[in-house]
């Protein structure tokens, strides 16, 4: 009986620890140049699957804010993000380097993540570099790309933003 227990109480830990790790809080901001013109979203969900490196963050586009009211408006528009049809931007992928992490032991590790990302309904593939750093058992990823905002249908008036925008991600899972 004994060793059933211990066996039982081994295999939910097992269980727990293959669980994905979420996050509710997720950032992601992006720049344009053109304009000086940063807006940010804290309000992203990501999971992130430990045992095999399968990576998903999603983010509502009326959840960024930016600091002028009148850029945010146009930013929602039909003409830009058309955010009533689009109502998110997400993307689905993985590290590719997944066993490079040892996800017990405290650090900081490089990793490359490759994946889709859509935005305004347009997929394309993506590759990155990203940062995961383990404290105590919290997962920290950060992440810095840039993208070309006309693959992804992002249109909008001549001038107002730049063609290629910086974008940055962090997400902390526990």
């Amino acid at each position: 009986m004994r060793l059933l227990l211990i066996s039982f109480f081994a295999l939910l830990t097992l269980n727990v620890a293959a669980q994905p790790k979420l996050t509710k809080t997720a950032f992601v901001s992006f720049y344009s140049e053109l304009e000086d013109v940063t807006a940010t979203n804290y309000s992203g969900t990501s999971e992130l699957n430990i045992e095999n490196g399968k990576l998903l963050f999603s983010f509502a586009i009326q959840s960024f804010y930016f600091e002028n009211s009148l850029m945010q408006q146009h930013f929602n528009e039909a003409d830009v993000m058309n955010s009533k049809e689009f109502p998110r931007a997400k993307f689905v992928g993985e590290i590719t380097n997944n066993t490079a992490i040892n996800y017990s032991v405290n650090g900081e590790y490089y990793v490359k993540v490759k994946g889709q990302l859509t935005i305004k309904g347009k997929t394309n593939p993506i590759e990155l570099k990203a940062t995961i750093k383990i404290t105590n058992g919290k997962i920290e990823a950060n992440a810095g790309f840039k993208i070309d905002r006309y693959l992804f249908g992002v249109d909008g008036k001549e001038g107002s933003i730049s063609q290629i925008l910086e974008i940055k991600v962090k997400a902390i899972y526990e």
